[in-house]
């Protein structure tokens, strides 16, 4: 039987999938009894106006700016969807954003008239600066602080400048995810806004200990709040404040979008076979965004002791400890006794025996991934006859929702694109939490949740490399298939309500 639609407000209330996430819930402030969940559901007869417009070219070509945050990639490969569905009905688009270049390389290939790229020293002055991360899971508060209060330093020259160049560039609508100072710059300029996001970072500060206190808080607060029209809400999202407090917020400046994700382009055994994967072989995909899985602390560990848990890890998680995967229990294989300190650590407790693993972290992999890659090439020394690798390094430019597709598990971080691309290709997913990160709370609760196959791994059991039991757990789950899905076409959807808006004011043209 194929998946029902996925409910935006389908959530876990057990209690134990309820402790199991309590840090991320602790640090939001979030209580789940004030928040309306039927502002999340999905709008069909809106949406179906919408695909219907699908039919029909546009009436007139739109230019478009389009701001996209550089914190991670995963902004930048959801953009890219609704970028090219933009392209695709003839639409010029200006992208400003920090992220690299490369993301979009064959975008610009494709619609080299009609897309284009601003000068990064140029988006700099726009671009918020996210949030700092000391590893791929771990959120530096103080550096995060410092770094929006140098951003703040010079924004009312940045909004002057920004004004200018909208009006020099004759640009008819402008599009945000999700800095927060270019749409002051627009209303400046009389230009309609769209935040095309799961969340503001409004929100997101608002989870990091001293932003309450910060004399930037009403500022970032107030320009969302005073400077976005419209909505075009992301699966997975938190409570956006310039839109959702108050909760009366018309809710005909907000549209709730079906899946934004890139899809796969090469067949599966295809992906395999250029890797030297055998078709029948039991794969996980290890990716983390752009960061270094792990951070270069794990010495001992590699030298023959158990590195210590990282400090942000969650209370009362470890190897030994009871684990919770979408409402069922089950007991991790070999129990870590923490108190001894010789003991030994080796890649079968990374990734589990026999399998093969595709590694898509750029750059610096980390040392516990630096391990598993040098073991795997050595592993046939002193033996006559050489092994097939089982450890596969993708390309810095591979295309990852190829790698997500070919793959029987992923593990990586708990953000937008990736919980996207394994709800799409209904691949089970092991994530590592992120505590400090308010978006985290709405991709569990109205995203992976609901979709039913996804395992959470400790930051202690992450950091000590005893990722092979969550890795078994989540491929388990796969012979049940998942919960339910979604719609994949939020990009185009998008792009059709860009059009409204820009023509009519209005995201559905009755």
């Amino acid at each position: 039987m194929p998946p029902a639609s996925l409910p935006a407000a389908n959530v876990d209330t057990s209690a134990a999938s309820t402790a199991t996430h309590a840090v991320t819930a602790a640090v939001t402030g979030a209580s789940r009894a004030a928040v309306d969940e039927d502002r999340f559901a999905l709008d069909p007869p809106a949406l179906a106006n919408l695909r219907r417009r699908l039919r029909a070219p546009p009436e007139a070509s739109l230019r478009i700016a389009f701001y996209i945050t550089g914190h991670g990639f995963g902004h930048a490969t959801r953009a890219y969807v609704t970028i090219a569905a933009l392209a695709a009905r003839g639409h010029s688009i200006t992208v400003v954003t920090a992220a690299p270049a490369t993301l979009y390389a064959d975008l610009l290939a494709r619609h080299p008239r009609l897309l284009r790229l601003r000068p990064a020293a140029a988006a700099a002055a726009v671009i918020d600066p996210g949030v700092v991360q000391s590893d791929a899971v771990s959120i530096d508060s103080a550096r995060s602080l410092r770094a929006l209060q140098t951003y703040l330093l010079g924004w009312e020259d940045a909004v002057a400048a920004e004004e200018r160049w909208l009006r020099e560039e004759r640009v008819q609508i402008v599009l945000l995810d999700a800095p927060f100072v270019p749409q002051l710059a627009a209303k400046r300029a009389g230009l309609p806004t769209v935040l095309v996001s799961n969340f503001s970072f409004d929100a997101i500060y608002d989870a990091i200990p001293g932003f309450d206190t910060a004399p930037s808080k009403q500022l970032v607060f107030s320009l969302y709040r005073d400077n976005l029209d419209f909505l075009l809400r992301l699966p997975g999202s938190i409570v956006i404040p310039a839109f959702d407090s108050p909760p009366q917020a018309e809710k005909s400046r907000i549209l709730n979008l079906p899946l934004v994700v890139r899809s796969a382009r090469t067949p599966r055994n295809q992906v395999r076979a250029a890797l030297g994967i055998p078709a029948d072989a039991l794969v996980v995909l290890i990716t983390f965004g752009g960061f270094s899985a792990t951070p270069s602390s794990s010495a001992a560990l590699l030298a023959g002791t158990a590195a210590e848990p990282s400090a942000t890890a969650a209370s009362g998680t470890s190897k030994s400890a009871v684990n919770i995967v979408n409402g069922h229990h089950f007991q991790t294989a070999a129990a870590v006794n923490e108190d001894d300190p010789a003991v030994r650590w080796t890649p079968a407790q990374l990734v589990p025996d026999g399998w093969h693993s595709i590694v898509a972290v750029p750059g610096r992999k980390g040392d516990l991934l630096d391990s598993l890659i040098l073991h795997d090439s050595t592993a046939d020394a002193g033996h006559d006859a050489p092994r097939a690798r089982r450890v596969h390094v993708a390309a810095a430019n591979a295309f990852v929702p190829d790698l997500v597709a070919a793959a029987d598990v992923v593990a990586g971080k708990c953000g937008y694109s990736t919980c996207a691309e394994v709800v799409a290709h209904r691949v089970p997913f092991v994530y590592v939490p992120r505590p400090l990160f308010a978006e985290e709370q709405g991709l569990l609760e109205r995203m992976m949740r609901p979709f039913g196959m996804a395992v959470e791994m400790p930051h202690s059991d992450f950091y000590n490399g005893l990722w092979s039991d969550y890795i078994l757990a989540a491929h388990a789950l796969a012979a049940d298939g998942p919960r339910a899905s979604l719609d994949c076409d939020g990009g185009d959807v998008a792009a059709v309500a860009v059009e409204n808006i820009a023509r009519t004011g209005r995201i559905i043209d009755a």
